[in-house]
């Protein structure tokens, strides 16, 4: 008798064997997923998060805080709470931080936040929700491979929080260049955005190109679909790539941000477009 054998597979083959299992095993959720704070210096709120266990055995979950870099493209990195100058992990208060639920039960937990008397501008961090109790295992199986999947799920909800009356958003194009592609014409426009102010700036950003007449080529959004997000002290690196069948020439790159602010910021660069490479096969040549 061929004993089942717990195994493993290459890793893209192993995760869509595995998703749709460990996509039924969702136990609970939270939303809102982002909790968003006006509270005033020296003083404090409270925003209600809703918990609720999906499934049909209890639930036991731990809530821990933690702080959120983002690097200039944009990746997370999670780092401990209190690290970054512009946490409020520590202004943070929970009634509970491991929570037991029954079957089906849905829970209101509150959260506060108290803003010292010198807050200013923007402040973030994120809420954990961990899944601590033990895990139902589903056993699948997958050719002559026995899986006993087991999941443990962790949610995280984001806390901001901007105090009133006291922001100043600015930013500035540090640099703007062309990263050449091995064809020349898929180069991409790269933008550097620097938040130099003291709020969370959501900008609106689009690139223009301009002939050498000035009239404009191609509009082509900077972001996802024209939108980017930059932190306080943080760097974005904004790739805009334009159209491949670009005609050949010399264009204008303008970069237009509007961060919230009562104007807008511009930058350039100079775009060399050439004229494709004739491919031997489209050579001709004269005769007698």
């Amino acid at each position: 008798m061929k004993r089942p054998r717990i195994g493993t597979l290459g890793g893209a083959a192993l995760l869509s064997t595995l998703l749709p299992f460990i996509g039924a095993q969702a136990g609970f959720v939270a939303s809102p997923m982002e909790l968003h704070y006006e509270v005033a210096a020296g003083t404090e709120g409270a925003l209600t998060l809703n918990i609720s266990n999906k499934a049909d055995d209890p639930l036991t979950v731990r809530m821990y805080l933690v702080d959120s870099r983002f690097g200039r493209d944009g990746a997370e990195e999670n780092l401990d709470p209190g690290t970054l100058d512009r946490s409020c992990a520590d202004w943070v208060r929970l009634e509970e931080n491991v929570l037991d639920f029954g079957p089906r039960e849905v829970r209101r937990v509150r959260v506060s936040l108290a803003a010292p008397p010198a807050a200013r501008g923007s402040y973030w961090t994120k809420l954990f929700l961990e899944e601590i109790s033990s895990p139902q295992v589903t056993t699948t199986v997958h050719g002559d491979r026995t899986y006993n999947i087991f999941m443990k799920q962790r949610l995280g909800v984001r806390i901001f929080q901007d105090v009133p009356g006291t922001g100043a958003p600015d930013v500035s194009i540090a640099s703007m260049e062309i990263r050449e592609s091995e064809d020349e014409r898929h180069s991409a426009v790269l933008v550097d955005v620097v938040n130099t102010g003291n709020t969370i700036l959501r900008c609106t950003g689009e690139l223009e190109l301009r002939d050498a007449t000035g009239a404009v080529a191609e509009k082509i959004p900077m972001g996802s679909l024209g939108r980017f997000v930059v932190f306080p002290d943080g760097e974005r690196t904004i790739a805009a790539r334009p159209r491949p069948d670009l005609p050949p020439g010399t264009y204008t790159a303008l970069a237009l941000i509007d961060f919230g602010g009562d104007h807008l910021v511009a930058g350039d660069v100079l775009l060399e477009v050439p004229a494709p490479a004739v491919a031997r096969g489209d050579e001709r040549t004269g005769g007698s």
